[in-house]
């Protein structure tokens, strides 16, 4: 499923998404008043749980579709949006890591071992992989449209779905059933004041 080719789009998107992380962590370690903007922008958009609605559910609805859309639109938009979505996601990560760091007064590594860890060991790759369909997808367009391939876009999106379906969802099933239950236990156990 990822082999080859695939492996390549891989190691590209995960350096570029921990290096988003730490970017916009240090930046807003030196900025704090920009971290409550964003904070605030960040909330406005976050989707609301309604009565009956589980948190997993919520989540897991969100990340598909998220993940979906990152690695689909690679398709038409030459691998430009997936790498958008990568740089906007771990910004947001750097800045919640950030935030949360600060307002519960807790180390950046306590922070990620029960606030992030938890689900994100499952969440981020599903992301990256995402990711690196997306781009692939891009990329495979691209050589199509320039002479440079034989190989049937169809093709491409038919390994992209197996993967996505394969490996990508059952993550996000995963990360979301701990991110409902674990991590609100430990960031509560852990993390409140």
């Amino acid at each position: 499923m990822l082999r080859g080719e695939y492996r390549r789009w891989l190691i590209l998107v995960a350096i570029l998404f921990f290096l988003v992380v730490v970017a916009s962590y240090a930046y807003l370690d030196f900025h704090p008043a920009e971290a409550d903007k964003i904070l605030n922008l960040a909330e406005a958009k976050l989707p609301q749980v309604k009565p009956g609605e589980g948190v997993v559910g919520v989540v897991l609805r969100r990340n598909l579709l998220a993940t979906a859309l990152i690695t689909f639109s690679g398709l038409v938009t030459f691998g430009l949006l997936p790498l958008v979505n990568i740089v906007s996601n771990a910004f947001i990560i750097g800045t919640l890591l950030q935030i949360l760091s600060a307002r519960m007064a807790a180390s950046p590594l306590k922070v990620v071992f029960f606030g992030i860890l938890p689900h994100g060991l499952f969440e981020i790759p599903a992301l990256v992989i995402a990711g690196a369909l997306g781009v692939r997808m891009g990329a495979a367009v691209i050589r199509r449209l320039g002479g440079r391939s034989d190989k049937a876009i169809a093709v491409v999106f038919g390994e992209s779905l197996r993967t996505y379906i394969l490996v990508v969802a059952p993550l996000l099933l995963l990360a979301a059933l701990i991110e409902g239950t674990l991590t609100v236990l430990l960031i509560n156990l852990f993390l409140s004041p």
